[in-house]
């Protein structure tokens, strides 16, 4: 039995490092191009799988050769693909990432497949996602959290600055349901969501409407996390970021497959801090993630 499934986009990342961007008819040569998958939900699935958990995404592709690249490159990191739905007449969903030296990145998106993401495809899925014991989506809209909820589903998720930002009211319906078992915002998320710039007291009004915990990224200051009543909270690993494209879902994974393991939400979070650092640490969303002996070996020596 799968114990985590993924649901949510399948990407290829392009992600371009550069030390100035071109003006008007201009351009300029890059430093460096890295190509890889991405989408929330693959780096989820691909950090869960690379620590050891049986992993599986439910996920939609084209019939283009990104396609391909997308399929195998998630089977080399140890992710069952078997739930992917490919269309042949559709093309793969991409990102072109503009990593500015000095700056914050700039991300160019085409949706493409991830589109066709609907309550047909949940339902051929239906027997896999509900023998599986997490279920987590992230940065999809709110009908496929909702549809998850319809066929009787707790799912994990991280609905990101897009749901959080256009679909607010959708949301907060949605986890007033009590049938999400664990959100995670970054702090401008939650803020965002509550109305509340007290990061606890917004973790709080989450956790009310009926979600059982409540994780909440906090970057340089570290992570947070609300459960039955007890505030969690944990440092950041101190770190030279070179690319923190996917940090966030690499902690969520960490988080997940610590929590599933029977580490308590303290433990989870300087878990999921230190997978986190470690990867910003190296190009790429997923290419710096230590192995799990390295992350228990870290909470065993700063306890």
């Amino acid at each position: 039995m799968t114990r985590i499934v993924a649901v949510g986009n399948a990407n290829v990342d392009i992600a371009v490092f550069l030390s100035e961007i071109p003006g008007p008819d201009e351009d300029v040569d890059a430093d460096s191009v890295a190509l890889g998958v991405g989408g929330s939900a693959s780096n989820f699935a691909s950090t869960c799988a690379m620590l050891g958990e049986e992993t599986s995404i439910v996920a939609v592709v084209g019939g283009d050769p990104l396609g391909s690249f997308y399929l195998e490159e998630m089977a080399k990191r140890g992710v069952n693909t078997r739930l992917i739905e490919l269309r042949a007449d559709s093309q793969t969903g991409f990102v072109v990432i503009l990593n500015l030296a000095g700056s914050q990145r700039r991300m160019i998106r085409y949706r493409g497949a991830n589109l066709l993401l609907a309550d047909d495809v949940l339902t051929r899925r239906g027997e896999a996602l509900r023998s599986a014991e997490v279920v987590h989506t992230s940065s999809v809209r709110p009908a496929v959290v909702r549809a998850l909820i319809e066929m009787g589903l707790r799912p994990s998720w991280d609905p990101g600055w897009t749901a959080v930002s256009r679909y607010k009211e959708e949301v907060l319906e949605l986890m007033e349901t009590g049938q999400i078992l664990r959100a995670f915002f970054n702090e401008k998320e939650l803020r965002e969501l509550t109305r509340l710039d007290d990061l606890r007291e917004g973790a709080a009004s989450i956790h009310e409407r009926g979600v059982e915990e409540v994780v909440v990224k906090r970057g340089k200051a570290g992570s947070s996390a609300l459960t039955l009543g007890t505030w969690y909270e944990a440092p950041a690993l101190r770190v030279k970021a070179v690319d923190t494209t996917g940090a966030g879902d690499v902690f969520d994974g960490a988080y997940t497959v610590a929590r599933l393991r029977g580490l308590n939400p303290g433990e989870a979070l300087r878990a999921a801090n230190f997978a986190a650092g470690k990867t910003v640490e190296v190009q790429g969303a997923v290419n710096g993630l230590p192995s799990w002996s390295e992350i228990r070996s870290f909470l065993s020596e700063t306890k």
